[in-house]
C-alpha cells in the first residue's frame, strides 16, 4: 500500500524513521534521545486536544440518534463500534510503553506494573518528566520484549499473562484499519480519506516488505530502538488511531446531513386547493412553514404545453422554459391558453450546500373561462 501524496502525519514519521536509522549507526547522546522525549510530548498534546474534539462529536451524534433515531442511528451506531475498537488498542498501547518503561525502570519483568506507572488502563509517565532517567536511552528491555529475534520476531505472551509484542500490536493495528476503511467505504466520497488511510496504517510484514527494501514493520520501529524513540512511535500510533476515528465521525456527520438539507430562513406559505369558489361553498387551503437558503436559490424549469415529468429519468420529457427568480422564489407568468382546465409540469432543481444535485417536480392545474359581458339598464323602461 503505497503512493499518492504523503500528509503532514507521514512526513513527519518519515523523518523520526531517519532518525532512527542514525541512532542505530552511532553512539546514542542524550541530546537525540531529548529530541524523541520532546516529540512524545508533542504526540500526548495532539492526543489530548483530538480526544476533547472527538468527545464533543460523539456526544453531540449520540443526542442527535437520540431525538431522530432514523437519521442519525445508523451513524452512531457505526461510530460507537470504531471508538470502541480504538479505545481498547488504545489502551493496549499504553500498556506496552508502561511495562516497557517499568522493566527498563528495574520492575521485574514477570511482576505487575507499578502503580504509579500504569491504573485505570492509562500510562502516567511523561517522558518529558524523566529526561535524566538512565534507562531512557536503553533499547535492549525493550527489544526482547517486543521483538527478540529480528528474523523471527515473537508472539509469545510474556510471564505476568499480557502481551507486549510488536506483531500482536500490528494485527490489532490492521484489524483497526480494517473496520475504519469498512466504514469509510459505505460513504459516499470518501476514496481520498481511505488512501491516506491506508498509507498511515501501513504496517508490511516480511513478506511484504521483501523487495522494497524496507524492514518490516514491527524490526523497523522496535528492534535496536531506545525507550525514549519507541515510546515516542508509540504515541504518534495513539495520536493517529484518535485521528482517524474523528476523520471517520466527520464523515459519518456529512454524510446524514447531507440527507437532512439545511436551510437558513422560514417564510409562511399557502397552496390553494382551488382557485375558484362558488357562492356558499368553502375555499380551502394547504397552509405550512417553507424553508429555504436565501443564500443557494434553486433553478426552476416549467415544461412547454404537453410537455410531461418522467419519473423514471426525473426530468421533464421535452422542452422548457427558465422561470425568473426573486431571490429563492420563482416568478411565474404565462399566456392562459384556450378555455377549459389547464395542466403544466414543471421541475425544481436544487443543489444543497455539500450534497448532490436534487429534482423535485411539480404541477399546476388552472381553470380558463371565458371573459363575461355585463349589461347594466340604466335607461330601459321596463
Amino acid at each position: 500500500m503505497s503512493g499518492g501524496k504523503e500528509t503532514g502525519r507521514q512526513k513527519m514519521i518519515g523523518m523520526m524513521y531517519l532518525v532512527l536509522t542514525a541512532l542505530l549507526a552511532m553512539n546514542v547522546s542524550k541530546e537525540v534521545v531529548n529530541a524523541f522525549v520532546t516529540i512524545d510530548q508533542g504526540q500526548r498534546k495532539t492526543l489530548e486536544a483530538i480526544d476533547g474534539k472527538l468527545s464533543t462529536q460523539l456526544q453531540a451524534l449520540a443526542t442527535n440518534a437520540g431525538e431522530n433515531a432514523e437519521l442519525y442511528g445508523a451513524a452512531n451506531i457505526s461510530a460507537k463500534s470504531v471508538h470502541s475498537k480504538a479505545t481498547e488498542l488504545i489502551e493496549h498501547i499504553d500498556l506496552i510503553k508502561a511495562k516497557t518503561f517499568a522493566i527498563s525502570i528495574g520492575a521485574p519483568l514477570e511482576g505487575e506494573i507499578p502503580a504509579e506507572v500504569y491504573a485505570n488502563g492509562k500510562f502516567l509517565i511523561g517522558l518529558d518528566s524523566v529526561r535524566t532517567l538512565v534507562g531512557i536511552d536503553n533499547y535492549d528491555n525493550n527489544t526482547n520484549l517486543m521483538v527478540k529475534e529480528p528474523a523471527n520476531p515473537t508472539v509469545e505472551d510474556n510471564p505476568d499473562g499480557n502481551n507486549y509484542t510488536g506483531t500482536v500490536l500490528r494485527d490489532k493495528l490492521v484489524e483497526y484499519r480494517k473496520q475504519i476503511i469498512g466504514e469509510l467505504q459505505k460513504i459516499k466520497r470518501t476514496e481520498t480519506l481511505v488512501l491516506n488511510m491506508e498509507q498511515t496504517f501501513d504496517f508490511p510484514t516480511a513478506e511484504e516488505a521483501k523487495g522494497t527494501g524496507e524492514e518490516q514493520w514491527v524490526v523497523k520501529n522496535f528492534y535496536h530502538v531506545p525507550l525514549a524513540a519507541s515510546t515516542a512511535m508509540l504515541t504518534t500510533l495513539q495520536s493517529q488511531i484518535r485521528s482517524a476515528e474523528s476523520d471517520l465521525v466527520d464523515k459519518l456527520y456529512t454524510d446524514v446531513e447531507g440527507e437532512s438539507l439545511k436551510f437558513n430562513a422560514l417564510r409562511g406559505a399557502s397552496i390553494p386547493l382551488s382557485t375558484t369558489v362558488t357562492q356558499g361553498g368553502d375555499f380551502e387551503a394547504d397552509v405550512f412553514m417553507a424553508a429555504f437558503d436565501d443564500a443557494n436559490p434553486p433553478e426552476v424549469r416549467l415544461g412547454n404545453i404537453g410537455v410531461r415529468f418522467d419519473s423514471t429519468t426525473m426530468d421533464l420529457d421535452g422542452e422548457y422554459e427558465i422561470i425568473p427568480m426573486e431571490g429563492v422564489t420563482g416568478k411565474l407568468k404565462i399566456p392562459a391558453g384556450g378555455l377549459g382546465a389547464q395542466t403544466r409540469d414543471g421541475v425544481i432543481y436544487f443543489k444543497p450546500v455539500g450534497g448532490e444535485l436534487r429534482k423535485e417536480p411539480f404541477y399546476l392545474d388552472y381553470l380558463v373561462l371565458a371573459p363575461q359581458l355585463i349589461v347594466s339598464p340604466t335607461k330601459m323602461n321596463v
